[in-house]
């Protein structure tokens, strides 16, 4: 027996990580490599967005592979609906689950959405798009793969992470067109996404208390969870016209988005009806790690006008 004085396993406790140009790209290599059999599907959350712009980065690469899928619940804070996803599996044909984290909130039903797809054998994969890498979180970690997004949280044009976890098979290398520039891995590696995650939950806060005397508007959350590094804030445009909303608040100069103004024309209405409500009524206000508490009186009042038409 040999004990060596340093430790020389590349597989302990390091992370598996490829750096790609999107997390689409890593989604769309990944599913080529686990997919088994021409009628396996995937099963996705009933809350899947598209735009003219971008498309979907999530149904995209499933229509250009042909490959079928069909969704699960998810209730009024974009939680897993645990009945209706195992409802799903239980339907057979099942190769893959996807579970997202919505602006950065992690699912507390991950561990018995996971134990669902072990019983079914089914791929977990963890959408982490809308996550800061807080060390010591586990983010990603739950899934047999992760996907995460560099450029929605650090300011660069592109980058995305395909991550495999344990023992789940290598998916191999990401072809050359896939493959990062230097620009997004160095950011990723060298953020202090620590002091990040403390500034995007100091501006939550403080915005959150700001808002509390807008009428109009109902928080997404009723409260931030603990360890969450939220993405942006979420609110609920009541009694407004949330579009009209959105662009006089653009016009204002304030970078709001609405995710998901639109849903992939999957998703029935009728079928799912939770899903379309709260994509009509969607906003989400910045509070990343560049917005100063100066700036947060500016977006109340932006907010404010824009509700009542101005």
């Amino acid at each position: 027996m040999t004990v060596e004085k340093e430790p020389i396993d590349r597989r302990n406790f390091i992370r598996d990580r490829q750096y790609g140009s999107r997390a689409r790209d890593g989604f769309r290599h990944l599913l080529c490599r686990i997919r088994s059999g021409a009628a396996a599907r995937i099963v996705l959350p009933a809350y899947i967005g598209h735009s003219p712009l971008e498309g979907s980065g999530i149904l995209d690469p499933l229509t250009e592979l042909g490959i079928p899928y069909s969704f699960y619940r998810v209730d009024e804070r974009l939680n897993i609906d645990l009945s209706s996803l195992e409802n799903e599996l239980a339907r057979g044909q099942v190769f893959s689950v996807l579970a997202i984290h919505y602006f950065g909130s992690l699912q507390a039903e991950l561990p018995e959405a996971k134990r669902l797809c072990e019983r079914a054998g089914a791929v977990l994969i963890e959408d982490c798009c809308h996550c800061v890498d807080l060390p010591g979180r586990g983010i990603g970690d739950v899934g047999d793969y992760a996907l995460f997004s560099i450029h929605k949280v650090l300011p660069c044009d592109d980058g995305g992470i395909l991550q495999r976890n344990l023992d789940a098979p290598d998916p191999g290398p990401l072809p050359p067109h896939f493959r990062a520039s230097a620009l997004p891995s160095r950011l990723w590696r060298d953020a202090a996404f620590d002091a990040i995650a403390e500034r995007r939950v100091d501006n939550y806060r403080r915005l959150s208390a700001k808002l509390r005397d807008v009428d109009g508007i109902v928080p997404f959350w009723e409260k931030l969870e603990e360890g969450t590094a939220p993405l942006n804030l979420p609110v609920l445009i009541e009694n407004a016209d949330r579009f009209e909303v959105y662009k006089r608040m653009r016009a204002r100069g304030v970078g709001v988005v609405a995710l998901y103004h639109t849903l992939v024309d999957a998703i029935d209405p009728e079928v799912f009806p939770t899903s379309h409500d709260i994509s009509r009524k969607i906003l989400n206000l910045p509070i990343h790690q560049d917005v100063g508490s100066d700036e947060m009186p500016s977006i109340v009042e932006a907010l404010r006008s824009a509700l009542t038409g101005g």
